[in-house]
């Protein structure tokens, strides 16, 4: 719905139901920070969903994990052959362990953002500033003649 359409629904209602509307405002009124921070909450956590879907439909961070997943399958299995005395002590076990959290962090790990050429932007702005200004100049030597 767009906003004319939500503006003249909420007029109506308030004409319609006067009571319930200033009720209503009041308590807006009166928690106003908690209802603004459960409003931004409520975005910050429908962008951090879209930006966990975005990172699954990543191939890299899918082999990672599927990896990561192998690696503890293997040292499960493994311990599970020897006991749980003796795999606590096992090296190869303590490997695996170690490579399937190599592995997660990895996946985790966040993606570089792109870098942000502030030299290169810089030089560029001096150049077509100072061909702006040379080109002022001659214009104004020629009209000046």
């Amino acid at each position: 719905m767009n906003k004319a359409k939500v503006a003249k629904l909420a007029v109506r209602t308030a004409t319609r139901y006067p009571k319930p509307t200033v009720s209503g405002a009041r308590f807006v009124v009166r928690h106003r920070k908690g209802l603004l921070q459960s409003v931004r909450m409520s975005r910050k956590a429908s962008r951090g969903s879209q930006r966990l879907i975005a990172r699954a439909s990543n191939p890299g961070f899918r082999e990672e994990v599927a990896a990561a997943m192998s690696a503890l399958g293997v040292a499960a299995k493994r311990a599970q052959k020897m006991g749980a005395t003796s795999a606590v002590e096992d090296r190869r076990v303590r490997e695996l362990m170690r490579q399937a959290a190599s592995h997660l962090s990895t996946a985790v790990r966040d993606e570089q953002k792109p870098r942000s050429h502030k030299l290169r932007n810089l030089a560029l702005l001096g150049v077509v500033a100072g061909g702006a200004y040379f080109a002022l100049k001659d214009r104004s030597a020629t009209t000046a003649t």
